[in-house]
């Protein structure tokens, strides 16, 4: 500010304002373009534009009004543990997930298993392209009126329960996100479970997905 010259005692007063109008207008600016429906995928996180999330909270108000319906039945995939998909925890979750009544629920015997690469060190990269890959094939392959879709994503160690995360992607009858969460280590349902085998695994998703309906 040494070479800042004001002319005038009244420019003085003014300057700390002008600044100050700067940065709120600067703010403002981010905030604005940071919510343009029109937003492209954000490269280094993967989170899609508002415009693509934006009615989910809409879809799962659907889902909690109408899941005790006897129309309304949840097709759980074999999702993929590890490196490999699990026909046994594709049962296991039914059981968990019907047992609490949160939804009526059925397990396929249709293997999926997604080409998504874990090589990112981006975990909420990983969980939105892993979302991505979901949403696609089940706009591709629509259930059927009232029939949702479950697809989960588990990464565990035996030997340290922090290293591991679990993904889930709940699907509508169209193929639309209804749900897409993830738990790590540093969520506390993550911390409750300590996931070290697919099991935990699927506890940790029933748990998780009991919360968001109740």
């Amino acid at each position: 500010m040494k070479n800042i010259r004001f002319p005038s005692p009244l420019n003085r007063a003014l300057f700390p304002l002008l600044l100050l109008s700067l940065v709120v207008v600067n703010r403002s600016s981010a905030q604005i373009s940071t919510n343009l429906p029109s937003a492209p995928v954000d490269n280094r996180t993967g989170l899609p534009p508002n415009a693509e999330t934006a009615a989910m909270p809409a879809r799962l108000k659907e889902f909690k009004r109408i899941k005790s319906n006897a129309n309304t039945i949840v097709i759980v995939y074999r999702h993929r543990v590890g490196s490999d998909v699990n026909p046994a925890s594709a049962i296991n979750l039914v059981k968990l997930i019907t047992d609490t009544w949160l939804c009526k629920a059925v397990a396929t015997k249709q293997p999926l298993l997604f080409q998504l690469s874990r090589g990112d060190p981006n975990e909420l990269r990983t969980l939105w392209d892993f979302a991505r890959e979901v949403r696609d094939y089940a706009r591709k392959n629509p259930p059927g009126a009232g029939y949702y879709t479950l697809y989960g994503d588990y990464v565990f160690n035996a030997q340290q329960w922090e290293q591991g995360y679990v993904h889930f992607v709940l699907c509508d009858p169209q193929g639309e996100w209804v749900i897409v969460d993830m738990q790590n280590s540093h969520q506390s349902d993550y911390q409750v479970v300590k996931p070290t085998t697919w099991q935990g695994c699927d506890r940790l998703l029933a748990r998780r997905l009991e919360g968001v309906l109740r």
